[in-house]
């Protein structure tokens, strides 16, 4: 159960670059 909840927050944090850095761009 925690190694999914890491996965999910490693993968919100992702996201979450991913969008600045398209804001970023544009």
């Amino acid at each position: 159960m925690k190694v999914n909840q890491r996965l999910y927050l490693s993968h919100a944090i992702f996201l979450h670059l991913r969008t600045k850095l398209a804001h970023a761009f544009n």
